[in-house]
């Protein structure tokens, strides 16, 4: 009998740490949660919309992984599934469907923004936009994934980049040197590159493999 008593809490025990869990929230709720986590590594603002929709306004802190790309489970699959996740689209429809994949993948805690940017929108919340980045999408960066140098199809002098975590940590600083970036020192996942000239912004995502 204790044998078995100890088995069930050992299974309580074990499942616990497996379990999922979700909460669509509405703008109001959503802005608290933001505000509650604005020091928190370990929470991540999800912007499932096309890279266009993202430039021309988005959550402040928000990282963007567009739906509708051909390799975007992939790049979900390459996140740490034991961050927490405030998913958003532009409605509604491709944020809930996202979370959807992210629970199939195994994420632990996920938040969905109902009725997405629309919503928020229509609270007058801020919104973060990134022009340059609209009028600079000729930047090519490659290859992706890549494990040791990442080249650039532009030679301006002038490059640097910031490169950040999928949470949002800012990990590397470089000056890119005839237009290469060395990501020989960062661990296999997902990125986001930031590169910057006197005039211009760009916002790439990088995978980085062994």
């Amino acid at each position: 009998m204790r044998q078995l008593v100890i088995s069930l809490l050992f299974l309580i025990q074990f499942t616990s740490l497996f379990a999922q869990t979700h909460l669509d929230l509405n703008v109001t709720e959503t802005q608290t949660l933001i505000q509650d986590n604005q020091s928190n590594q370990d929470f991540v603002i999800l912007d499932v919309r096309t890279k266009s929709s993202f430039l021309t306004g988005h959550i402040d802190q928000a990282q963007n992984l567009d739906y509708y790309s051909s390799t975007f489970r992939s790049d979900l699959d390459q996140l740490d599934k034991n961050l927490a996740y405030l998913v958003y689209c532009q409605s509604g429809g491709r944020g809930s469907r996202t979370i959807g994949i992210m629970q199939e993948l195994g994420f632990q805690q996920t938040y969905h923004l109902e009725g997405g940017m629309n919503a928020w929108n229509a609270a007058n919340l801020d919104v973060v936009t990134n022009v340059y980045g609209l009028e600079a999408e000729e930047l090519m960066m490659y290859p992706n994934p890549a494990s040791t140098i990442v080249y650039f199809n532009e030679t301006v002098d002038s490059f640097y980049a910031e490169v950040y975590s999928a949470s949002g940590q800012l990990v590397k600083i470089a000056v890119l040197n005839m237009s290469t970036l060395d990501v020989s020192d960062l661990l296999p996942g997902l990125y986001f590159v930031k590169v910057k000239t006197a005039t211009h912004e760009w916002t790439k995502r990088l995978i980085v493999s062994n």
